[in-house]
């Protein structure tokens, strides 16, 4: 099964996928001072988003995307 399909390149959306796994990342070190779970929950979507628009910078994306339950509880 094939788990990627071709993504015009649009840099744009890399940006914006970037700007937005940057302001997750800056919460994640916030929240650290007082909640390590939501921490480690927001660092994860950081790295989603991040490895998304790495994954758009290359002309792929993926068939689907982790849902937020997935996300979540690790149940990939």
């Amino acid at each position: 099964m094939k788990k990627l399909k071709p993504h015009k390149v649009d840099w744009a959306q890399i940006e914006r996928f970037l700007a937005s796994a940057d302001k997750k990342l800056a919460s994640a070190q916030k929240i650290l001072a007082f909640d390590e779970e939501a921490c480690l929950q927001q660092a994860y979507e950081a790295m989603l988003k991040a490895s998304l628009g790495f994954m758009f910078s290359y002309g792929f994306r993926a068939r689907s995307q982790p849902s937020p339950a997935e996300a979540k509880y690790g149940t990939l």
